[in-house]
């Protein structure tokens, strides 16, 4: 069987890490069909259970899986068949794992004030902060990781040492030019090789950080596609032609429809004036409320392209034909006389109906036609009325059954018969099969050995066209043998 070659498209899109105790995944893949010839795909998620293979046909071209943890990762596996029985080796794609980060809780505190013996007018007494704790998150970029450590009003970022500081510019002015209403003071600086501090506004909380970042995470993905599609160069030039600050990039803000996180208020407490000449004591300040961590909507993980090579198929696919032909010959017993005829016909194909390998098949061909012989080219084309007169032509019925070897390439097929051509035609003695009568019509009947070579090409999975040549060898029972060579153009509507 020819070569084939299935794309699959596979690899995750990679997520934000955001402080989840439980997210939910939807994955999609999906893969595209280069090759025509294939008929079918079978898939299943997890591994290669011959009993779960799920089947569908070659214009179904992706999958989707809902409600996955996303701590984990998942894989399909993805087969491709011509005759949804012979199949080839999975190819295989794996989703990126969503790692949620478990936040910690804060046990609330209770500040308690010392009674005061004697107070008029108190000092308003300030509920401090808990401490921030950092917020670590990672993506792997086809195969690379990437990291980073959140504190309020910096991000440490981690990168492969061998990307180039000119490559780190040029993507912070590629995302610049996209996300110029985020950026405006902020500021980067490249520690040392893989390392990059960036420094934010005040203002700006992990929230506002996460959601510029998924911006800037897709654009990181554009970034590296461009830069090895073929207008590469070209990139770099518009790039190079925006002439970024070294040292400082286009406070982060969000639109004003996205909601930024509330953070804990200073409250103050106030005791009340002194009535009494005995002071009373300060109450203790109300407990910090329980933190509440909600639960995010559903992400979605979608797949990117990768090139995954199918397994050849090892046998020829079996084919049907039916087609129409055409042709013109010359008919004679000594090759210094010549007859001329034009054959018309249907044909009927059994192509590889017995595959040897997946080039070579056994084929079988069954023919039928009317040969309308003509004195010479010169009276039958005086005029356009013998040319289209069944009266300018004696008349013979033929049926042919071939049998021979088809080779099979991408798209062209090749074949070599041999068999057999039956002629009924007028009634006479030399007539080797005999003389026969039906339905009160008396006809001949002559054998001919034949072989025929062909070629035809496939233009589409169903379409295609093909010139034959052959030979036959019209026995009778004289020495009157004659030889018969014609060509013929074909086409054929291929199953």
């Amino acid at each position: 069987m020819k070569t084939k070659r299935l794309i699959l498209l596979i690899a995750a899109l990679f997520l934000i890490v955001t402080p989840l105790f439980a997210a939910k995944v939807a994955v999609t893949w999906e893969w595209l069909l280069s090759d025509p010839d294939v008929q079918y795909f079978r898939y299943q998620v997890g591994g290669e259970d011959p009993t779960k293979w799920v089947v569908v046909t070659s214009d179904v071209t992706s999958y989707e899986e809902q409600g996955l943890d996303g701590s984990g990762s998942y894989t399909l596996y993805l087969q491709q068949s011509y005759d949804g029985i012979y199949w080839s080796v999975s190819a295989s794609a794996t989703s990126m794992p969503i790692v949620p980060e478990t936040p910690e809780i804060e046990e609330p505190s209770i500040i308690e004030e010392a009674p005061v013996e004697e107070v008029v007018i108190p000092e308003p007494v300030v509920v401090e902060e808990p401490a921030v704790e950092p917020v670590y998150g990672s993506i792997s970029v086809y195969g690379y990781p990437l990291s980073w450590k959140f504190v309020p009003g910096t991000i440490e970022i981690t990168y492969p040492s061998f990307v180039l500081d000119e490559e780190v510019e040029q993507f912070i002015a590629f995302t610049s030019v996209n996300n110029a209403q985020y950026f405006d003071g902020v500021f980067y600086d490249i520690k040392e090789s893989g390392k990059a501090v960036i420094t934010l506004p005040e203002a700006a909380s992990y929230e506002d950080v996460e959601f510029v970042g998924t911006r800037v995470i897709s654009d990181l993905f554009d970034f590296i596609n461009l830069l090895f599609a073929p207008k590469a160069a070209e990139v770099e030039e518009v790039a190079n032609t925006l002439e970024p600050d070294k040292y400082s990039i286009p406070v982060i803000t969000l639109p004003e429809d996205v909601a930024s996180p509330t953070s804990a208020k200073t409250e103050e407490v106030v005791a009340e004036p002194v009535v009494e000449e005995v002071a009373t004591p300060v109450e203790p300040a109300p407990v910090a409320d329980e933190v509440v961590v909600e639960e995010l909507p559903v992400a979605t993980v979608t797949v990117e392209p990768v090139v995954v090579p199918a397994i050849k198929s090892e046998k020829a696919p079996f084919r049907f034909t039916l087609s129409l032909a055409g042709g013109a010959g010359v008919n004679t017993p000594d090759f210094k006389t010549l007859g001329k005829e034009f054959k018309l016909g249907l044909g009927m194909g059994f192509e590889n109906f017995i595959s040897f390998n997946k080039t070579v098949g056994l084929s079988l061909q069954l023919n039928g036609g009317a040969d309308l012989k003509f004195a010479s080219f010169k009276n039958l084309f005086s005029s356009f009325n013998n040319v289209v007169s069944l009266s300018s032509y004696s008349k013979d019925l033929y049926a042919e059954a071939l049998l021979g070897l088809t080779f099979n390439s991408a798209k062209l097929r090749t074949h070599l018969s041999g068999g057999a051509r039956f002629i009924f035609a007028g009634v006479n003695e030399d007539n080797i099969l005999g003389n026969w009568k039906l339905l009160n019509k008396q006809f001949g009947i002559t054998v001919a050995p034949m072989a025929s070579f062909g070629m035809r090409y496939d233009f589409t999975k169903h379409f295609g066209m093909g010139l034959d040549v052959n030979y036959a060898y019209i026995m009778t029972k004289s020495s009157n043998n004659a030889h018969d060579i014609d060509g013929r153009v074909y086409m054929s509507l291929v199953f």
